[in-house]
């Protein structure tokens, strides 16, 4: 982590803004994953300590996170300082936290009110927001000419009177009282489905639209990010797995019922690797289950993308896993080629 944080400094010095951002969102990585493998909820009645020793850690890291992104966002930045009672430092003369408080495990006595930082943005303006920022300077102010529309890109100021939005309030994260092999037998249904036709996504360069069998019968459209990671041909016919129950969802226009799993991990250079779960041995509408689940007994009907990121899925040793359950599909356990270990999604 301290090495993570010196890279950061080092980068932002030498102005490589965005290598420098993604290294600081390796860092907030580690400690999510940290966050979701001790499972705080669970450890502060069974093991208060080893409880207490996490939720400090994380919040100085939070802390550090706070000075390291302040250059890019300074107002959420500052509010998130503020949480701790904290400012940051505005200049070399300035009180607050500054750089040199990086890595310190002192100086943090207390948390004030706490808010949401930042709203979801819903997958339409997702799309927008790329579509609009898309391209160079140059480039984007010439798509604006040509539309019209530089005159509409002025946003009127808000009035003065009329009360800032409430952040809203995180979703209760569904069966956070049970461990996570068994609150993913509750909650996700994973089925293997076949790709048996794949384009490119009309309105967005890195998507692909995939039309699936899925054992029903009748065709199933998902969109997925997969154009960086693969070419068309290497997808078709691949037994992928779907989550089945996710609530479907417009893509740039388009519906996808459900989402492709896979396996990501960094590579050289911060280059993303990624690698789509397979059972080729399953045919399709096969139920994805943990070692020793019952694979007749249902999931939830239908479950959000919030609810469906609450249960970490991770590769270990080449092995997709739920806590210290493998996946597995007709007995098998899935296996992973390229990512021995990395996140799942």
């Amino acid at each position: 982590m301290r090495a993570l944080e010196a890279e950061v400094a080092d980068r932002l010095e030498r102005a490589e803004l965005r290598d420098a951002f993604r290294t600081v969102f390796q860092i907030s990585d580690i400690a999510n994953k940290r966050f979701q493998a001790e499972e705080p909820w669970k450890a502060r009645t069974a093991e208060p300590e080893k409880a207490a020793s996490l939720i400090s850690d994380l919040c100085y890291v939070l802390r550090d996170l706070a000075v390291m992104m302040h250059p890019y966002m300074p107002q959420a930045m500052s509010r998130l300082a503020g949480f701790f009672g904290q400012s940051i430092s505005s200049g070399p003369d300035a009180s607050g936290l500054s750089w040199k408080d990086l890595g310190r495990l002192e100086g943090l006595s207390r948390l004030s009110e706490v808010g949401v930082l930042f709203q979801k943005l819903d997958p339409d303006r997702v799309a927008e927001l790329r579509e609009r920022y898309s391209g160079s300077q140059k480039e984007r102010a010439a798509r604006d000419a040509d539309s019209g529309k530089v005159a509409a890109q002025a946003k009127p100021e808000k009035p003065a009177d009329k009360p800032a939005d409430k952040p809203a309030e995180p979703k209760p994260i569904p069966y956070a009282e049970l461990p996570l092999e068994e609150r993913f037998a509750r909650l996700v249904d994973l089925r293997v489905a076949k790709i048996v036709k794949v384009e490119r996504h009309p309105k967005a360069d890195k998507l692909y639209v995939e039309t699936l069998d899925d054992g029903s019968g009748a065709e199933r459209v998902i969109v997925s990010g997969l154009v960086p990671f693969y070419a068309e041909e290497d997808l078709l016919g691949k037994h992928i797995v779907l989550v089945n129950n996710l609530k479907p969802a417009k893509l740039r226009g388009v519906e996808s019922r459900g989402m492709l799993l896979a396996a990501s991990r960094s590579g050289d250079e911060g280059k993303e690797v990624v690698e789509a779960l397979e059972a080729p041995w399953a045919a399709p509408g096969t139920r994805v289950v943990l070692e020793g689940q019952d694979a007749s007994v249902p999931a939830d009907a239908e479950i959000d993308v919030d609810a469906f990121f609450s249960v970490p899925i991770v590769a270990k040793g080449n092995t997709p896993m739920v806590g210290v359950k493998a996946l597995t599909a007709d007995g098998k356990n899935l296996a992973t080629t390229k990512i021995p270990d990395g996140e799942v999604g």
